[in-house]
C-alpha cells in the first residue's frame, strides 16, 4: 500500500517543473503558504532566491518529505 502511494508521489515530482514557487509547493503539500516560507526560511525545504523570489528544486521536496518521514520512503 505505502510502495504504491510513495512511487505515484515521487513519479509527480518528477513530472513538475525543475523549480516551483512557494504557492506552487504548498498546493501540493496541501498545506498554507506560509508554511513552506517558513519552512524555506529555517532551512527545513531547500531553496534559492532568483531575481528576488524564493524557488524550491523539485528535488528538495522530495528530499524533504524523505528526511521528515524516512520510514515510508523504503522502496
Amino acid at each position: 500500500m505505502w510502495q504504491f502511494e510513495i512511487k505515484s508521489i515521487r513519479e509527480e515530482i518528477k513530472q513538475m517543473p525543475h523549480f516551483l514557487t512557494l504557492k506552487q509547493v504548498a498546493e501540493f503539500l496541501q498545506v498554507d503558504y506560509w508554511t513552506v516560507y517558513r519552512l524555506v526560511v529555517v532551512g527545513e525545504i531547500d531553496a534559492t532566491k532568483i531575481a528576488g523570489v524564493w524557488r524550491i528544486p523539485r528535488s528538495a521536496i522530495l528530499e524533504y518529505l524523505e528526511k521528515r518521514h524516512p520510514f515510508n520512503w523504503k522502496d
